[in-house]
């Protein structure tokens, strides 16, 4: 479900009759389908009923707290971000703490760790992104952190090493 909010000076833009061609035809397929909208306010009542919220509100800080000894622990990690249950580590050179050149997609590396030991993570270049489900468990999280850990350390291994992470494919899913 959607909704798009605009200033009164912007929607001007859009007011007018038809002849004029400054109609805003916004729409999909699925627009103002009753099945569609009594999903979504189904999803929102579970989401009151069960507590979803409080259970993010318990476990985010969980996994922020394993992220930030990750971060601690192994120097490709230069920091974490995120709110919630929506965080991201961000890969650095552990010998300047700079931004990494893109012929070292140590994000990538990680991802294809974590995959090995069935995490899946998103990954650009130079970070991994976590989103576990709003009703991740205490459990849930410290195996997914611990995963996570097995899979920095992997990568930051090779990179002291070998100077660098080896990668199955450039870029991976």
């Amino acid at each position: 479900m959607s909704a798009v909010l605009i200033t009164e000076k912007v929607g001007r833009a859009f007011w007018g009759e038809p002849a004029q061609g400054v109609q805003f035809q916004a729409g999909h397929t699925f627009a103002s389908n009753p099945i569609s909208a009594a999903c979504g306010l189904a999803v929102i009542r579970y989401i009151e009923q069960h507590g979803v919220l409080d259970n993010v509100r318990a476990r985010g800080p969980e996994l922020e707290s394993r992220l930030r000894q990750i971060v601690e622990r192994y120097p490709i990690a230069g920091r974490v971000r995120g709110r919630g249950l929506l965080y991201c580590i961000d890969y650095v050179d552990p010998k300047t703490g700079c931004a990494l050149p893109a012929d070292q997609p140590l994000g990538v590396a990680v991802q294809q760790a974590a995959r090995r030991r069935g995490l899946l993570v998103r990954a650009s270049p130079h970070n991994n992104v976590l989103a576990p489900p709003l009703i991740v468990t205490r459990d849930d999280v410290s195996r997914i952190s611990d995963i996570l850990e097995e899979s920095v350390a992997e990568v930051d291994e090779q990179v002291r090493v070998n100077g660098g992470a080896s990668l199955a494919v450039a870029f991976a899913l």
